[in-house]
């Protein structure tokens, strides 16, 4: 029986961050080529036979790494300047390779709305990251207002 062989999350990460580095090399803005550096920095420092890969499983490695890459490509994260433009071309990369990661977001915020009661520190962050998102629109949405209620009537302890 001859299937292909499922790429891992570890290697999807590689890809991503393989196809990052030249965007951010080649963006406008200053500070762009230094990140670039630091994509590639990560890239070599995780990869095939490196220290850190002798050290943890690759699975470790690509839990860190998404997490890394989704607070930085997530929506809500807009410079209005250059950086917007290699922002947008690292989430089609990103959601080229992991589609799921943005919608399971999505899901578990119209989780939330939808019962009308935030739960968890975690679902908090969660509603309120997506209020950051709305208000930089230029036309808010109504459901700001539903979302303001939601995080005034949790409480953080």
């Amino acid at each position: 029986m001859s299937q292909s062989k499922r790429r891992t999350k570890y290697d999807r990460v590689l890809t991503v961050l393989e196809e990052l580095v030249p965007i951010w090399r080649d963006n406008a803005h200053a500070t762009s080529p230094l990140f670039a550096d630091r994509l590639s920095e990560m890239l070599v420092s995780i990869g095939p036979g490196s220290d850190v890969l002798k050290k943890a499983r690759k699975s470790e490695i690509a839990a860190g790494q998404l997490q890394f890459l989704g607070e930085l490509l997530h929506p809500s994260n807009r410079h209005n300047n250059e950086k917007d433009d290699a922002l947008n071309k690292s989430r089609e990369i990103f959601g080229r390779e992991f589609p799921e990661y943005f919608a399971k977001i999505v899901a578990s915020r119209e989780k939330v709305i939808e019962r009308g009661k935030i739960r968890s520190e975690d679902e908090y962050y969660l509603i309120r990251d997506y209020i950051d998102d709305l208000e930089g629109q230029p036309e808010p949405p109504e459901l700001l207002k539903t979302l303001y209620m939601l995080v005034d009537s949790f409480s953080i302890e």
